[in-house]
């Protein structure tokens, strides 16, 4: 994806304001960190074209991927889902640093989580298996909404109890070993 030079900056910024959290922090791997402009950056703005209205929740967030390289980019309202204090606090201080303010972070499971407006589209990356993070967000999601999985494999035969998977898609991200897909699950029968 092509963005301009003002996400450029904010996207290096960020990628330098990770690396020097991860040396205390270990918010990503250290392999993961000398790959980080395509492993993450990269593989989180697939998701640009796939994304829905505009309220974006990113569970379990973790360093911020895919939610902030997300608002970085769009002018989506996006909300970083996480459990861990310091990851909240590391996204906390993400969001001034890189001036963000169409994003807020959440310190709390997102099992738990109960927001009072449901979400156009929610995010899932290596947040737990597909159909644990499929449960675990899809009260987050309004009728017609979305949830966007990103896993490295298709997800034909997955049972998602509630939720009907579209097809996998298979995503190119530059640099990244192995495939990479998004399946897109939209909630269907009655909500919990």
């Amino acid at each position: 994806m092509k963005v301009d030079a003002d996400a450029r900056a904010r996207l290096d910024a960020f990628g330098d304001l990770l690396r020097r959290w991860n040396r205390v922090y270990n918010l990503v791997s250290r392999h993961d960190i000398q790959h980080l402009e395509a492993k993450h950056i990269r593989d989180s703005l697939t998701l640009v074209p796939r994304v829905r209205g505009q309220r974006i929740a990113d569970a379990g967030s973790g360093a911020g991927f895919p939610g902030i390289p997300l608002a970085i980019v769009g002018s989506w309202s996006v909300t970083l889902i996480d459990r861990s204090a310091t990851k909240a606090r590391f996204l906390r201080q993400a969001l001034i640093e890189l001036g963000l303010d169409n994003a807020t972070v959440v310190e709390e499971d997102v099992r738990r989580y109960r927001p009072e407006t449901p979400f156009d589209t929610v995010t899932a990356r290596a947040f737990a298996k597909p159909p644990a993070a499929w449960q675990a967000v899809r009260h987050l999601l309004r009728p017609d909404g979305v949830a966007l999985l990103q896993t490295s494999a298709t997800l034909s035969g997955e049972s998602l109890s509630g939720g009907r998977a579209l097809p996998s898609e298979r995503v190119a991200s530059a640099g990244v070993a192995g495939e990479r897909y998004v399946t897109a699950v939209m909630p269907e029968g009655p909500r919990p």
